[in-house]
Order: C-alpha cells, then structure tokens, then sequence
C-alpha cells in the first residue's frame, strides 16, 4: 500500500494529517495533547477536495495561505517596530514568516535602539549603535561595551527609546 501524507498544526492544538491509500484520500484529525483524541476522519476522491474540507472547517486555525485582512495590516503597521515577530504571529495567528514577509511588502522597519552616552554625568552622544560609532570614530563593539558598562565613573550608555 503506498501512502503520501501532509500534516498541518493549529494554533489551539489540532493536528491534521492528509493521506492516501491506493485508491482514496483521508482526513483525519486529533487534538495535540498527550493522549490524542479522535476529532473525526473523512474520505475523499482527491487531495484537492480533502485540502478543501480542512480550509473550510479549520481556516481560522491554520497559518496557511490566508490573505492579510486591512484590520492585520493596520496592526501590524502599528506594532511592528516595537513588538517581536514570535509576539505578532501569536496574536495575528500568523507565522514568523508571515509576519516578516508581510511586514516587507508593506515597507516596515523595526525600531532601532537609540541610546545616550555619558561620561561621568557628561553628555556625549545619542543614537543607534551605528551612528554612536561613527560620531565618536569608535568600533560598534566599544560602544556596546559602554552601553553595557555600569560603572558611571567611565563612559556608560542608557537606552532611551
């Protein structure tokens, strides 16, 4: 007996497994917990119509080729900069993936971290890693040193973003 599968996950638990024998297509479906419980099974002609069946019954809980409503677009153009991807994909019930190509075509960027340098209680400079480096004719690496140095009798860096 041949068999091919394709097997999709939830957010809420589900696992979903497509596969055929010789002569039909199956659908089965289990909740992802320890002792797996039997959702349902069902028979079809063609992978097309299984697939099919899986979009219309479990769409809102699969990640897969969904379009991106206005009201996701809007959030995301909201949160993007200063939320992480893993925290967006929960709530958006997208992928990393998703949310890192969509975020692409729609030409958002993540904030970058500004800080300020100090020496003693002196100001020095504001700005990302990259600028503070290149104001200061300094590596990156010194200035994450001093963004990360503690000691407020040398030069110390405080995020400010």
């Amino acid at each position: 007996m041949k068999l091919s599968r394709a097997i999709f996950h939830t957010n809420d638990g589900f696992h979903i497994t497509i596969y055929k024998t010789e002569d039909n297509w199956f659908v089965q479906v289990l909740t992802g917990k320890a002792n797996a419980i039997h959702v349902e099974s069902r028979e079809y002609q063609s992978y097309k119509s299984a697939l099919s069946f899986i979009k219309r019954k479990y769409i809102d809980k699969l990640k897969i080729n969904r379009r991106w409503t206005n009201e996701e677009d809007e959030y995301l153009d909201n949160h993007f900069g200063s939320k992480s991807n893993k925290d967006l994909a929960s709530v958006l019930n997208r992928t990393e993936r998703a949310i890192a190509s969509r975020a692409s075509i729609l030409n958002l960027k993540k904030n970058k971290a500004v800080y300020a340098l100090f020496k003693k209680d002196q100001f020095l400079a504001q700005g990302s890693v990259k600028e503070l480096a290149s104001e200061l004719y300094v590596s990156e690496s010194t200035i994450q040193s001093h963004i990360y140095n503690k000691d407020r009798n040398k030069v110390y860096g405080v995020r400010v973003d």
